[in-house]
């Protein structure tokens, strides 16, 4: 029976693991019909994320991808510049700064659950970067949400990375908020601890460029005059053929 123990858990992870996946839905695969995905909905916040976390790197743009919060924020807007994969409202994550104070007297687990420190990722307040680590990937904090203890099982940071590639578990990724208590930071979500607050801008993180909503749907639309040219053509196909 001891025997069937690890076996029973690796069965149990991979389950989870899958279960925490199903909130990612492939976007835009690179090979027509394929599964090679580009992007990836999340059902759970409704945005989409690139499925490279380092496109910075990747793409050419950057050697390292690690960039200053400043150069993230030039690096989305090249992606809007160019329209990559069609899409020109690509943005940094979204976090909540809670009474934007900054992160006064950081302790392990906020009291208020949503800014600051570990597990930070409350239903009402989903800091996106936190829930991605902890919701859908099924990652663990360096502390417990349970007490707030150093876990001591030495497992804890980016173990799961589900179907991303170039997800670095040693990043501290940008968020797109500076610190309002101090404008010379800027947020972070910190992958090998599961922790994220403020620190300064000049800093090198890599970036992670998220669209609202679904990409399938955010797809640069054909102009509202191209709308009426096309109903136009259609009304007079549906005539043609009924005086025909």
């Amino acid at each position: 029976m001891p025997r069937l123990i690890p076996a029973l858990a690796l069965l149990a992870t991979a389950m989870f693991s899958l279960s925490a996946q199903a909130a990612l839905l492939g976007r835009l695969p690179a090979t027509p019909g394929g599964n090679d995905y580009q992007a990836y909905y999340d059902t759970i916040l409704d945005i989409t994320w690139l499925a490279d976390a380092n496109y910075a790197k990747t793409s050419g743009y950057h050697p390292t991808g690690y960039l200053t919060w400043d150069e993230s924020l030039a690096f989305v807007d090249s992606l809007n510049a160019s329209a990559h994969l069609g899409v020109t409202i690509w943005r940094l994550p979204f976090v909540f700064d809670v009474d934007a104070n900054g992160c006064p007297g950081l302790t392990r687990l906020d009291p208020v659950g949503v800014d600051c420190g570990y597990n930070t990722n409350l239903n009402e307040f989903r800091a996106e970067m936190s829930t991605m680590f902890y919701d859908t990937l099924g990652n663990p904090g360096f502390f417990d949400p349970a007490d707030s203890s150093q876990r001591d099982t030495g497992e804890y940071g980016l173990l799961f990375s589900g179907p991303f590639a170039n997800l670095d578990g040693n990043g501290l990724y940008w968020y797109g908020q500076e610190n309002v208590a101090n404008t010379v930071q800027a947020w972070y979500f910190g992958m090998p601890s599961g922790g994220q607050g403020p620190r300064g801008k000049n800093s090198t993180s890599p970036a992670w460029p998220v669209v609202d909503g679904d990409i399938d749907l955010a797809i640069i639309p054909i102009p509202a005059a191209g709308w009426l040219f096309l109903s136009g053509l259609a009304a007079l196909g549906w005539l043609r053929r009924r005086n025909g």
